[in-house]
């Protein structure tokens, strides 16, 4: 943590600091092993657990950096702290979930990259408790509210569902159950408690939910068609859908489930999967991985109150927010750059437009079976190729999943370049 900050008034003979939370995976410098015993334990476990991801890390054998096996002597935890409870462990592994998600979802619309942009810049202890994450994911939510069901009720509904699974992962909703049953039960418990016309659709959805959960109930279309809105059709992916990386394969009947439902689904998800469970092709993200790891281990400090500061977090802007710095209409010569290298990369011909300026004169045009051809005289040198921005960010929000690294860094080389 040569870059961070340590808590004031440390003793100058200080030789050791153990804090009761995590460090930025990495940041890492070396990783000492006191046997060859023990370090090829670490990369066998290493190699047989899918939940790593691999890092550049100096790995040696020898002794401990410390005096008289300073770390094995001293108690753990520390006399005075509790050995649990310091920090919420699951709830920030899941609030890592979230953001790996939204940053999966960056690249798809306005909201999306809205979204990302908020809960990578948000700097409280935690994420699902910040008022500016929720007041963006509000505005979200509140997309094609109907006469039933109030922009309040649907707000309050969703957190209600969020803050219930939060509950159950830190164990304190009562006897410990699944996630879909804990929804389940929440949506009994509210819909009893609802009056006048927003009962009666809850409980239709909490129906159908249940018998999604046991033996399927419907065709998927007829589901979303029937329960209408983000808060709904969230729920309805959550319990279509049991494992994250089908957020984003997930197929559109119909264009029924939208930008905004996906985006509300995403904290479910994130809720029911943790960051250590999250798809490789994911975690692997090698300008993603960082950002997550600093933002968890960020908030494990805050929550812990261990007065360090790991210092800024590594930046991680989605394409879309990098092709949008300058308005996504008037690009520089940077992004236009960036542009064309996806494109040819991707094969977008539709977001390429190719001019050639022909003067006055005679020309022949011949049709083939390859297609039609214009022969010219001489040498034509006017000939101009632009990207078109609209046509360009329609393509990538398309994409159901965020580009492979090696295309990716490509654009990204070109438009982060110092």
């Amino acid at each position: 943590i040569s870059d961070g900050r340590l808590p004031k008034d440390l003793p100058e003979d200080i030789a050791l600091i153990l804090a009761p939370a995590p460090l930025p995976v990495h940041r890492i410098q070396k990783a000492t092993f006191p046997s060859k015993e023990a370090l090829d334990d670490y990369r066998l476990r290493r190699d047989e657990t899918p939940n790593t991801t691999s890092f550049e890390v100096p790995l040696t054998q020898g002794p401990y950096p410390s005096q008289d096996d300073l770390i094995n002597r001293l108690p753990w935890p520390p006399e005075g702290i509790e050995s649990t409870s310091v920090w919420p462990a699951k709830i920030i592994l899941h609030e890592g979930a979230i953001r790996g998600l939204l940053f999966g979802l960056g690249n798809r619309g306005e909201s999306s990259l809205g979204l990302a942009m908020t809960a990578f810049a948000e700097a409280g202890p935690l994420l699902l408790k910040s008022e500016q994450f929720r007041t963006c994911l509000n505005e979200i939510l509140e997309q094609g509210v109907r006469k039933h069901e109030t922009a309040e009720m649907r707000r309050r509904l969703f957190w209600g569902v969020v803050d219930h699974l939060q509950a159950l992962q830190s164990g304190q909703a009562g006897p410990k159950t699944g996630p879909e049953q804990g929804i389940l039960d929440y949506l009994e418990t509210q819909a009893g408690g609802e009056e006048g016309h927003g009962s009666r659709p809850l409980r239709e959805l909490a129906n159908d939910l249940q018998k999604l959960r046991v033996m399927g109930s419907g065709t998927i279309s007829e589901l979303l068609e029937k329960h209408p809105g983000p808060f709904a059709h969230a729920l309805l992916l959550f319990f279509l859908r049991p494992h994250a990386d089908e957020l984003f394969d997930f197929p559109d009947p119909g264009d029924l489930v939208t930008e905004a439902d996906r985006l509300a689904a995403a904290l479910l998800f994130g809720l029911r999967e943790d960051w250590l469970k999250m798809p490789e092709r994911l975690r692997a993200i090698p300008w993603l991985y960082p950002a997550i790891a600093h933002r968890m281990a960020a908030s494990a400090h805050r929550c812990a109150n261990t007065g360090i500061d790991l210092g800024e977090a590594p930046d991680c802007p989605t394409l879309r927010e990098l092709f949008f710095i300058n308005g996504g209409r008037q690009w520089s010569k940077r992004q236009e750059d960036a542009a064309i290298v996806l494109i040819r990369e991707l094969k977008w011909k539709y977001a390429l437009e190719t001019r050639v300026h022909l003067g006055v004169g005679h020309y022949r045009l011949e049709v083939k079976s390859s297609g039609v051809q214009i022969v010219l005289p001489g040498e034509v040198k006017d000939v101009t190729t632009k990207v078109l921005p609209d046509r360009f960010l329609e393509q990538l929000a398309g994409l159901n999943w965020p580009l492979v690294s090696d295309i990716e860094k490509m654009a990204r080389d070109i438009l982060q370049k110092p």
